[in-house]
């Protein structure tokens, strides 16, 4: 990526120094949202010094309201970056200014997270992020990112990388079961 053209968070330029963002990633499935959110992370993180983390949605579908991830997000957003000035003075090369954090929230697997209320997939699970956030002790702006791919070359080839991880992630199990001289079928585009 080219480089930013908004200079990097310094005391100087206090304006946006410890903003607290949530960045909602929204799309179709197989649209790249888990690797757009970690480009993203790393941008943020190496051109502007703001300290990250990224939320898959997918790890919190319990059922429960996305309780445990509103919990984690609230911690996230409500640490302070504070240093003890001594500290900052013996170590010159840490940054001693508060560059803000970023939240981002993505699904890994966007059919599974369509109806967890985090998800914002409608209006009205836009409104609940929105005001679940405000009711945090620290004020946060809310930015949701769409994605959408419509290159059928870059779609059928996240399908194909998808039924590819999965598989490999039930390979010991499905091997167990498996014959040893059964045939392995290694077209996976006919699965697509």
């Amino acid at each position: 990526p080219d480089p930013t053209t908004v200079p990097p968070p310094i005391a100087a330029l206090a304006g946006n120094i410890g903003e607290r963002h949530v960045l909602v990633m929204l799309g179709l499935p197989y649209r790249g949202k888990s690797f757009t959110s970690r480009r993203l992370q790393r941008y943020l993180q190496f051109f502007h010094g703001a300290n990250c983390r990224r939320f898959d949605i997918c790890r919190y579908t319990t059922g429960h309201g996305g309780v445990e991830l509103y919990a984690d997000l609230r911690g996230f957003l409500s640490e302070e970056d504070n240093r003890d000035p001594v500290t900052i003075l013996d170590d010159p090369g840490k940054k001693n200014v508060d560059s803000g954090r970023v939240a981002i929230l993505f699904a890994s697997d966007s059919s599974a997270a369509f109806l967890e209320p985090w998800s914002g997939t409608s209006k009205e699970r836009r409104r609940l992020i929105c005001s679940r956030l405000g009711k945090l002790p620290v004020r946060v702006k809310v930015v949701f990112l769409e994605l959408m791919c419509q290159d059928e070359e870059v779609v059928q080839s996240n399908i194909l990388r998808k039924v590819q991880s999965d598989q490999a992630a039930q390979a010991p199990s499905a091997s167990a079961s498996m014959p040893p001289d059964a045939p392995f079928n290694e077209d996976l585009s006919a699965e697509v």
